[in-house]
């Protein structure tokens, strides 16, 4: 049996691992594909030993093997080095007594030790982009435009896009994109466009279905892209107009930045709850919106957020910024939710008036969101997505 090695630099006990990574590889070893998963945890994660204990037999019971590395945040990039350096010595420990015979990266760093593996043991390399990474950096804050990290940054991605044997974006705008950049350098590489999934077994709709609008949602993490100030306005701007709309925000941790945006909101009007992935669906299913507001900026792209699809997924409208992916142009073209164009006053009020008369729909609208959801976010349609374009690089 043939087997993969998969790099993932994100955590399998972080949320995102939890929502993104697991369900996919478990839906994989029921294919029969044995996995080596070599994942970066964060050292909060890996002291909740009994849950990393759990997984690890769960995951084994699969026939999947699971190394986990420790995360190392500081100081930067330094520390981003030497994950890389053990990342490199356990990867070659791993090709030496279970010789894989397809090396997958999920996202950039991760890619750095795949393009290694590669060459160490001449296999077809998967290079799931998730991003463009470099922008990502530099629009979100965190490098300096034309920096020295962004223009080292730029030339490793230039290999792995002339490496890679196949590529998985989250949009067709990405892939368009990336056809233009590899028309020379890689012509033949197939691009796969494979949305962030949901599990729709597990986000359902409420069959009691609520119609109006009296609690919207927001779900994820804060600061870098996503526009914390803007989503309070706009909050502030529903409840002129509705005074009884409620607020629930899951965070993965307590956030200054968000209590600071809020200080100036009636404090019973919203929640803020530390974000456990098992209690996202119950929480989506109690509201009549879900927002998501993130900075329009051109590596955004390439993006699609893991809420638009469970939030769908749970009978949910969304209400999100322009220039998301495929996101906006689903949404407006379908009629689940409502895309803000205009960061002010005069836009959120329109887009309320917009959301308002959507939410008449009531049930209609509710099948209408669950509907997109299965055909555009479906887990299991992602699956056999990934599954072809396995077959296709390891039998050319």
């Amino acid at each position: 049996m043939k087997r993969c090695l998969y790099l993932t630099y994100d955590g399998l006990l972080d949320p995102l691992g939890q929502s993104q990574i697991l369900p996919y590889l478990e839906r994989f070893a029921t294919k029969g594909i044995p996995f080596t998963v070599v994942s970066f945890e964060k050292v909060e994660r890996t002291k909740e030993t009994e849950k990393a204990q759990v997984l690890h037999q769960r995951l084994a019971q699969q026939g999947i093997e699971w190394i986990p590395l420790r995360y190392h945040k500081w100081p930067p990039v330094l520390s981003t080095l030497f994950d890389l350096f053990q990342g490199l010595c356990v990867c070659t420990r791993v090709c030496r007594r279970r010789p894989p015979q397809l090396v997958h990266a999920r996202s950039f760093v991760a890619g750095l030790l795949a393009l290694w593996v590669k060459h160490l043991k001449r296999i077809p390399f998967l290079f799931d982009v998730r991003g463009f990474w470099p922008e990502e950096r530099v629009e979100g804050g965190l490098w300096r435009p034309r920096g020295f990290l962004y223009r080292c940054a730029k030339w490793w991605e230039r290999r792995f896009l002339r490496a890679a044997d196949g590529m998985v974006v989250l949009s067709h705008v990405a892939k368009g994109l990336l056809e233009q950049r590899l028309e020379k350098d890689n012509p033949f590489a197939p691009i796969e466009v494979i949305p962030t999934c949901t599990d729709l077994h597990r986000f359902i709709p409420d069959p009691v279905n609520k119609n109006g609008l009296t609690r919207i949602v927001y779900v994820g993490s804060i600061g870098t892209w996503y526009l914390v100030r803007e989503m309070v306005e706009f909050f502030q701007a529903l409840q002129e107009r509705l005074p009884e709309v409620r607020w629930t925000l899951l965070t993965p941790r307590d956030e200054p930045l968000l209590t600071n945006a809020l200080r100036k909101v009636d404090r019973t009007s919203y929640e803020i709850r530390m974000l456990k992935h098992e209690e996202i669906p119950r929480v989506l299913q109690t509201a009549q919106a879900s927002l998501c507001f993130i900075k329009p900026v051109g590596s955004k792209k390439a993006s699609c957020p893991t809420k638009v699809g469970e939030s769908l997924a749970c009978g949910v409208p969304v209400v999100i910024t322009r220039g998301i992916g495929d996101c906006d142009e689903i949404v407006q073209r379908e009629r689940v939710g409502v895309v803000v164009t205009d960061l002010s006053l005069r836009g959120y009020r329109e887009a309320i008036e917009r959301l308002i008369a959507l939410r008449v729909e009531g049930a209609a609208l509710a099948q209408r969101c669950r509907r997109v959801a299965q055909d555009h976010f479906d887990l299991d349609r992602g699956v056999e997505k990934y599954l072809a374009l396995y077959e296709r690089l390891m039998n050319p």
